[in-house]
């Protein structure tokens, strides 16, 4: 198998090594992120496997069963307008994820737990006007993490507690776009060290324990 790889939204399994050492995948194509793989490293050692991309439905899957420990490997992932939900652990650990752009994905209501926790290399993410709300940890230790758009977020309701622990490089935070906002989670931003600026909408109701502790940048 070289090159793409596509997988049909018939497929619900995949089995523990599948396509192991089929070091000539450089893409895998998601009908669906419907997937529960059956056991660990559907992918293990697919060297050359770089790309991911889903087309659609509730992202079920997680990083590790699907490449195991070699989650440092998957470079981009491209995320379709049919993607409705970002699952527990999805991405976690993926160090080499740069941008992951969600601004297409017009059905996405929610990122669950961990879901991009540790991706120590990402630098900007872009969210989507239907996202609802952000799981525990999503985004935690995303220490490279410089670039937050919320501008589209019109529906975000709330964040989860400690979203953004720990994300050292991010330097401000506009929240204002966000008019739905009504709870910002304990710790969401905290140990954000070198937040200087922060900007909250007029309709939020309440910031919650520790929300930006130890931030000690902000003016």
């Amino acid at each position: 198998i070289t090159g793409t790889l596509t997988l049909p939204a018939s497929i619900k399994n995949l089995a523990d090594n599948a396509f192991g050492s089929c070091t000539g995948i450089t893409t895998v194509y998601l009908k669906s992120g419907t997937l529960e793989p059956d056991g660990y490293k559907a992918f293990k050692d697919c060297t050359a496997f770089k790309t991911l991309i889903i087309e659609s439905g509730d992202l079920t899957f997680t990083s590790d069963s699907l490449v195991g420990g070699s989650s440092a490997v998957l470079e981009t992932v491209i995320l379709k307008e049919g993607v409705t939900s970002i699952g527990r652990k999805a991405f976690e650990s993926c160090k080499k994820l740069r941008t992951i752009d969600m601004s297409a994905c017009t059905r996405l209501t929610a990122i669950g737990e961990r879901a991009f926790s540790k991706c120590t290399g990402l630098e900007r993410l872009l969210f989507p006007a239907s996202l609802k709300t952000l799981g525990d940890y999503a985004f935690e230790k995303c220490t490279a993490l410089n670039d937050l758009d919320f501008s589209a977020c019109t529906a975000l309701e709330s964040t989860g507690e400690s979203v953004f622990w720990g994300c050292t490089a991010l330097p401000s935070v506009n929240l204002i776009p966000c008019t739905a906002l009504k709870t910002i989670g304990d710790g969401t931003f905290i140990a954000c060290s070198n937040m200087t600026e922060v900007k909250l909408p007029a309709g939020l109701v309440a910031i919650q324990d520790i929300a930006f502790a130890f931030c000690k940048k902000i003016a």
